[in-house]
């Protein structure tokens, strides 16, 4: 899945192994959110994930993170309202 190919990247791109395993260990649980979710239109996910690597191929590091913290608040509100608990 490109999502998770997308995560992957980033975590193996920071070098930092514990964000790598980490990450590692979580795609299995993701994956089914994924499926779960991911076709649903108008969430806005590929935008979330191209402002991300924008900023990483600008090497914008406080972008990326703002970035990324955007993407990752926006998927937990699709988490919890998923959930029933939004």
């Amino acid at each position: 899945m490109a999502d998770l190919a997308f995560h992957r990247a980033l975590a193996e791109a920071s070098h930092n192994s514990t964000l790598a395993g980490f990450q590692a260990r979580l795609e299995s649980l993701v994956a089914v959110w994924i499926r779960q979710n991911i076709r649903k239109p108008g969430e806005g996910k590929l935008a979330e994930h191209d402002a991300v690597l924008k900023a990483v191929r600008a090497q914008d590091a406080k972008g990326a993170r703002a970035a990324m913290h955007a993407h990752m608040d926006s998927a937990t509100r699709r988490l919890r309202a998923q959930l029933g608990r939004a």
